[in-house]
């Protein structure tokens, strides 16, 4: 697969891996990406409502993209936010 597909209670999105940065980056970066705006469900240039909470302050280390990689085949996951164990930072995971 060459994307990530996000399938909701009658809404869809797609945003292909060229589309958003995966690993360590900093807040504008990532709002700016197709993952956050399809997590944000916009087509705006920036997923605003994600910008409001990566704040520098709040996440000095940036955003860590995980587990984003492509894979052969399909399969079921879903994508959480949480605080880095490295301290500072945001994690946005496929679990």
């Amino acid at each position: 697969m060459n994307g990530y597909i996000y399938l909701g209670n009658n809404d869809f999105g797609f945003a292909e891996y060229s589309t958003f940065t995966r690993g360590l980056q900093d807040a504008d970066t990532f709002v700016r990406g197709g993952l956050a705006k399809i997590l944000e469900h916009t087509s705006e240039e920036v997923a605003k409502s994600l910008r409001g909470i990566f704040d520098e302050k709040n996440y000095p280390h940036g955003v860590d993209v995980l587990n984003f990689d492509p894979v052969k085949y399909p399969i079921l996951n879903v994508a959480g936010l949480g605080s880095s164990i490295r301290g500072g930072g945001l994690d946005v995971d496929r679990y």
